[in-house]
């Protein structure tokens, strides 16, 4: 039953990743890639329960891990790396983020296929 999972969750990730994402560049220092990016949101919260992010400025984009290579090598997101994501004439620029000490990303799924990178936005150009 586990493989059948599995199978099934690499459908899913692959179909989204064809059928419901954004081309983004992933950048870090001057390595970038272009790669495939399911848009979503994750929202922070602080010990009195507000959000620390508005959520118009937050975004986070899941991405399938195999792709994402930087310098001919598969890496993991670390604080400060940017995403930039083109939508109609306007460049958004959003930067990796942890909060409150959580990491700057996690897995998507339990089958280690796609990044949740989670974001802030630092730039409209």
């Amino acid at each position: 039953m586990p493989e059948l999972l599995k199978t099934g969750m690499d459908y899913l990730h692959d179909t989204l990743a064809a059928q419901n994402s954004v081309t983004v560049t992933y950048r870090r220092v001057a390595d970038t890639v272009d790669v495939a990016a399911v848009i979503g949101r994750t929202l922070f919260e602080n010990d009195d329960e507000i959000a620390v992010i508005e959520k118009e400025r937050s975004r986070d984009f899941i991405i399938i891990k195999a792709v994402l290579i930087l310098s001919g090598s598969t890496i993991e997101p670390q604080r400060g790396d940017q995403i930039d994501e083109t939508r109609g004439l306007t460049v958004y620029t959003y930067e990796v983020l942890s909060d409150n000490g959580a990491p700057a990303f996690r897995d998507s799924d339990d089958y280690d296929k796609a990044f949740r990178i989670h974001t802030k936005l630092v730039a409209e150009v």
